[in-house]
This record gives structure tokens, C-alpha cells and sequence, in this order.
């Protein structure tokens, strides 16, 4: 194969090009402000978990097929794909390759190292003479002498211009009008890096995470071997962490183990009752949004406002519980093949399983006489939300069959009840409608499971929950949000 360099780099050309991580472990060089002089420029040398990812993109690569990264912070992510750009733009004739963020600041800034085109010229800048293009550079654009060429876009602006080969987009659950730049940069490249820490739900990339719509890769805390040591101390609670004063007068947390340690390790695992030293200490240091974003690179925990914490609903799958008295259920509508329609059983606080079928109004209403029919136990109750077109429907198809349960409608456009809550006021006082009282019901039940799974408080059974083992259910459940109303009332956004 004919190489642009020195023959006597040949057989170095060829292997660099063939094997990604071996061009980043030899030639590549990575920045961290955050260390002495003369230690900020450092080869890289690959953790595992990081291995993996170059393997997975270049695989992805080859097959043409847009991905997926959520990443926490720190794990090198951002480096790593502008590593696989670079590559790119090196090893590959006539490469067209775009680099996209929120803003243009992010793309492309002389003051700002921590935008992508900055990382990507020292990339090029460290390498030697014979493997580095001479290159045109300016301002959102390089262009090599061998037909490659890099680009930058930013915000709403991304995948508006040409066509490219490949096509990353960093942080990308921050880009505004999430949706719309993700329909243009999909008629731009076949191959797209999403690549973010989460933002919540409520934007294209948590859709994309949530849905699976392109293949994924995690990046956790605990794929980094700085950070992923290990400790079980005897007794367990024979640590702490405090705050010390660094020679330079500045305050830093650090974590402090009193007790005898019996097992410590580093990994993604570690035994029950152990714990991570960096993550204890970035519990104290860091707000719980911005832990559950940063840190566990959490979608729903990002979300400030969320009805159910995703650390609640965790707590309550497969809870053991005692459940007794009659089998009851809810109805959620859908229409058509995108919107399913969900039966959820439960007896007392324990969700007995969740039922999903696609179809019309009609053939949901047989659909579900037929299955309850079916059931080694009848459901008494059967609760449906009869409001909008799909309720009304559904309710008069309802009312020309002879059902084997008694179907009750619910309206949560309605007024919230005059049932106490604590603090003495009523639910109508607290509640824009009965469907925010209802869902803060639900809150409560999983806040209460929470305490006594993870606190060790003491509730009762029936006034806590236990759900299945069901994803989609969990998801759902960690999306809604809620706000106040102008006479500040919650509602659910």
C-alpha cells in the first residue's frame, strides 16, 4: 500500500493506521491543567474500560451505524473520539469530517483550551514530522494536503452545511433545539458520535439513551482506575470524610479511614457493604444534581424537578412486601402501533406485572376483556384515564360490553381532593388538579420505600411500593417533572 511518508516510516504508517489504540498509546498526547508545570502534557495510556471504546467506535464505524455515549466527567470521552477523528483525518484520503457543539465557543476559540479544535492542532502538534499532513489552518477548519478536511459547526447551525463522513457532536444534551439539529446532522452523515453527560430526559440525547435508538456505551466513575478504589473497613462505619488544608492554604475533602480495613480493591464491583473513598467525598463536595450529572452521568437524577428521584424508584424494584386483598389495576390509553396501551396489576402495594399490546381504541378494550378473562385471579377494579378523545372513546366502546370487572374513569383535570396532607393543609391547597395529587401520592409511596430500604426508617407495607423488574416502567416513571402554578400549586409539567 503506497504511504505518504519516508519509506522507512512505512511499516510504522501502516501499523498506526491499522491499530487506533496503538497510534493513541504511542503518539498521542493528553492536557490536564489541573497538574504541575511540566506534568500537563502526558502520553495517554488506556484503561480497559477505555480500550473497549475505541474498539466499539471503530466497530461502529465500520458498519455505518450512528452511536450513542453517556459519559460522567473525566473519563476522557471527548479526547478519545477527537483521537478517532484525528485518526481519521490522518490515515484516510479525502476524509470529511465535522465537529459540532452548542456553541461556537466550544468548536473552535484561540482562549479557550477547552474547545474541540484547540485539542485536535496539539494532537497534530505532537506528532512527528513524517506522520503529520501539511495542513491549512483556520478558523472552524483544517485542511490537509492529502484531501481531508475537518470542520465546525455549531448550535442550531450543525448539519447544515455539505455532507461529512463522519459528524461529533460533544455535550450534545446541552444543544438547544435538540431535536430539530438531530433531523439535520442525520441527513448529513451516516456515521454520528453523540456524546454527552446527561441533562435530564426531557431532550433528544436522554431520548436517544432511554429509547436505545442507536447503540450505546457507558462511561462510569468506576471505569477509571483513578477513582475506583475500593474499601471495606471493620467496623463499617470506621471512616469519614473531613475537610484539610492544602499547603497552598486552599480547603479540599479528602476521605479518612480510622478502622481497620479488611478488604479494599479497585473495579466497578466491590463487595457488599464496601464503599468508593472519591465518591463519598464527592458526595459532600458536590450538590445532588450535580453529583447524579457529573459523577453517575444519571439521566433521570439530573433532573431537578422530577416527581419520583430515580434513586427512590431503584429503591423500590422487586421491595418485599406483604400484598393482600382484592387485585386492582390501571389503565394507561394508547392509540394506534407507537402508543401502547398498559394494564398495570397490583394487590395492595406490590405491582403484580405490567401488560403492553399496540392497537386501536376497540381492539384494546377486547384485548383486555380477553386477558383479565384469562387470569387464574379476576381483577376487581380496573382504573382508566377517561379524559380527551381517546377516554371518551374508549369508555362509550366500554359501555356497549359486559365487562368482568368494574371500570372507574379518572380525571385529572379535575379538582385535587380536601383529604389531609401533612402540615395540615389539604390536598386542594396543595394540588392544581387531582393528577398532581395523584402522582404526588405515587411520590410519596416511593419516598417512604426509599427511607426504609436505604435509611432503615419504619413505614408500614401498605404505604410503601415494590415494582418489577421492568425498564421501561422505571424510565417512565423517573421522567415526569413537576412546577408550581402562578398561585404556587404543583403541577405536572
Amino acid at each position: 500500500q503506497e504511504v505518504p511518508c519516508d519509506p522507512i516510516y512505512a511499516d510504522e504508517w501502516l501499523k498506526c493506521k491499522k491499530d487506533l489504540a496503538y497510534w493513541i498509546q504511542t503518539y498521542v498526547q493528553t492536557y490536564d491543567p489541573r497538574e504541575p508545570e511540566g506534568q500537563r502534557w502526558v502520553r495517554f495510556k488506556l484503561w480497559p474500560r477505555q480500550l473497549e471504546f475505541i474498539e466499539w467506535l471503530r466497530e461502529r464505524y465500520r458498519l455505518s451505524q450512528p452511536c450513542v455515549v453517556k459519559k460522567c466527567r473525566d473519563v476522557g470521552a471527548t479526547w478519545l473520539c477527537l483521537c478517532f477523528c484525528t485518526h481519521a483525518f490522518i490515515f484516510e484520503r479525502d476524509a470529511k469530517i465535522a465537529l459540532g457543539s452548542r456553541k461556537e465557543l466550544y468548536v473552535d476559540s484561540a482562549g479557550n483550551p477547552d474547545s474541540l479544535f484547540p485539542k485536535v492542532r496539539e494532537i497534530l502538534k505532537g506528532l512527528p514530522d513524517w506522520m503529520r499532513p501539511t495542513v491549512i489552518d483556520r478558523e472552524m477548519k483544517i485542511i490537509g494536503d492529502h484531501g481531508s478536511v475537518m470542520t465546525g459547526e455549531a448550535g442550531t447551525q450543525m448539519g447544515t452545511g455539505g455532507r461529512n463522513g463522519i459528524y461529533l457532536i460533544d455535550e450534545f444534551a446541552k444543544v438547544e433545539q435538540s431535536v430539530t439539529v438531530q433531523a439535520a446532522v442525520e441527513d448529513n452523515s451516516r456515521f454520528r458520535i453523540y456524546v454527552s453527560t446527561p441533562e435530564g430526559a426531557d431532550n433528544e440525547f436522554g431520548r436517544m439513551v432511554l429509547e436505545l435508538t442507536h447503540p450505546l456505551f457507558e462511561f462510569k466513575f468506576k471505569d477509571d482506575p483513578r477513582r475506583n478504589r475500593w474499601v471495606l473497613t471493620e467496623p463499617a462505619d470506621a471512616w469519614e470524610v473531613r475537610k484539610v488544608s492544602q499547603d497552598d492554604g486552599a480547603e479540599e475533602y479528602e476521605c479518612v479511614i480510622n478502622g481497620e480495613v479488611s478488604q479494599e480493591g479497585c473495579g466497578a464491583d466491590c463487595p457488599d457493604g464496601a464503599f468508593y473513598p472519591y465518591y463519598e467525598v464527592e458526595k459532600v463536595k458536590r450538590h445532588p444534581v450535580n453529583l447524579a450529572k457529573e459523577v453517575d452521568g444519571d439521566i433521570f437524577a439530573s433532573m431537578a424537578d422530577a416527581v419520583c428521584p430515580s434513586d427512590w424508584v431503584k429503591s423500590a424494584v422487586s421491595m418485599k412486601l406483604e400484598s393482600s386483598g382484592p387485585l386492582v389495576a390501571g389503565l394507561d390509553l394508547g392509540s394506534g402501533q407507537r402508543l401502547s396501551t398498559v394494564l398495570a396489576v397490583r394487590r395492595g402495594p406490590v405491582i403484580k406485572g405490567i401488560y403492553r399490546r399496540s392497537g386501536s381504541v376497540r381492539q384494546s378494550l377486547y384485548a383486555l376483556v380477553e386477558a383479565v378473562k384469562a387470569m387464574e385471579e379476576p381483577i376487581e377494579t380496573i382504573y382508566v384515564d377517561g379524559s380527551g378523545d381517546t377516554g371518551s372513546e374508549f369508555l362509550k366502546e366500554a359501555a356497549k360490553v359486559d365487562l368482568p370487572f368494574k371500570l372507574v374513569p379518572v380525571y385529572g383535570q379535575k379538582g385535587a381532593s380536601r383529604r389531609h396532607w401533612s402540615g395540615g393543609k389539604r390536598a386542594e391547597e396543595l394540588f392544581a388538579n387531582a393528577r398532581a395529587e395523584n402522582w404526588m401520592s405515587v411520590r410519596e409511596r416511593l419516598r417512604k420505600t426509599y427511607e426504609r430500604r436505604e435509611l432503615g426508617f419504619e413505614y408500614p407495607d401498605d404505604e410503601c411500593a415494590s415494582l418489577p423488574v421492568d425498564t421501561q416502567l422505571q424510565n417512565e416513571l423517573c421522567m415526569v417533572q413537576m412546577e408550581y402554578n402562578e398561585v404556587g400549586k404543583i403541577k405536572i409539567e
